[in-house]
């Protein structure tokens, strides 16, 4: 799954090309053979670039379901222009079967442009179709400009190409979409959010677990109130909360804020306009957080206190709690006690897959 999401716009790339020789082999025409080989991994790459752009800065805080909606609807409009196409590809070739039994697809010219010939074979056999007549009637595909008008026939080749184009264009965005899809649950749920896949699922005992709280003073008030919402996992033994509240008179405060830095098991970044202000927080506890973070050696979980525009924090590919990023003192939640109820609740996935 990580190699899939780490190198989607490769896959893509080579899927499409695989696709395009696939379409090639099964349906031989050859006018279109080269527009089949070329169109597909180029569209293929754009929209992948087009729609993973797209999903990082106009979807990044979509709720997942609406995600999954949102590919399902690309789904059925991929089926309904599919079956367009179908009915545009049959009523713009004609087949042939040469001596040898093999079948090939010619693009052929509209019912209003046979020419003089091809009406009068018609009027002597009633109801022939388009591939008895040019098997038949002029017995070699290559004389099918000799059946309809070339303007006819360049105009068929230029609706099933764009037509074509239209089709992958939907069909690399669909599938763009759903790995942009996955990777997004990937990372919400085992990845960058709380990501227990760093430190290893079960390797902790009760106890064990310590958490600590970057915050600025200011948001010292909901910074208690989040430890007093967390404090049934401390009655239960599983966790051990530090915030640099606990710091005795006479201790070093810098050394005691490394320490405990550098031993937490899940640090929480609690995010405000002061707290983003801050240059010792963000020059020593968040730098030194992210570093611990991508070495898989703890888990940093953005908690968003107050409405501030943080997209541009280093931490801002992180899944954050509350859920969507909805600032505890925002007008979002009924109340504080719900935002914190929620931040509870993220936390608690985490602690249970670490047990």
């Amino acid at each position: 799954m990580t190699v899939l999401i780490r190198y989607r716009l490769l896959f893509i790339t080579l899927f499409f090309i695989a696709l395009s020789f696939c379409i090639a082999l099964l349906i031989t025409i050859k006018e279109l053979q080269l527009y089949f080989y070329i169109l597909s991994p180029i569209i293929g790459i754009v929209m992948t670039v087009i729609v993973g752009a797209t999903v990082q800065y106009w979807l990044k805080e979509i709720d997942l379901k609406k995600f999954a909606i949102i590919a399902g609807v690309l789904f059925i409009v991929f089926i309904i222009a599919l079956l367009v196409y179908i009915n545009v590809f049959n009523n713009s070739t004609f087949k042939f079967e040469d001596a040898n039994d093999k079948v090939s697809y010619y693009v052929k010219g509209n019912t209003s442009s046979y020419s003089a010939a091809a009406l009068d074979y018609k009027k002597v056999n009633p109801g022939i179709s388009d591939d008895d007549l040019i098997k038949m009637g002029f017995v070699n595909p290559d004389m099918k400009s000799w059946a309809w008008s070339e303007a006819s026939i360049k105009k068929n080749v230029t609706r099933l190409v764009t037509g074509y184009c239209v089709l992958i264009v939907i069909f690399s965005s669909l599938l763009a979409f759903l790995i942009e899809y996955i990777m997004l649950r990937h990372t919400k749920n085992a990845g960058r959010t709380f990501s227990t896949n760093q430190i290893i699922a079960g390797s902790k005992k009760k106890g064990d677990i310590q958490i600590f709280y970057s915050y600025a003073h200011t948001d010292e008030k909901l910074r208690k109130k989040l430890e007093t919402h967390l404090s049934i996992f401390k009655q239960n033994g599983y966790i051990k909360n530090w915030s640099d509240s606990m710091i005795d008179a006479g201790e070093n405060w810098n050394n005691a804020i490394n320490e405990n830095l550098m031993n937490a098991d899940i640090i929480l970044l609690l995010v405000s306009a002061d707290f983003l202000s801050s240059e010792y927080i963000n020059s020593i506890e968040v730098t030194t957080a992210l570093d611990r973070h991508k070495k898989g050696e703890t888990i940093v979980i953005p908690i968003i206190l107050r409405d501030v525009n943080w997209k541009q924090a280093p931490f801002a590919d992180l899944q954050a709690l509350p859920s969507g990023g909805k600032a505890v003192t925002g007008s979002y939640w009924k109340n504080q006690d719900a935002a914190f109820k929620n931040i509870s609740e993220g936390i608690e996935k985490v602690l249970l897959k670490l047990i």
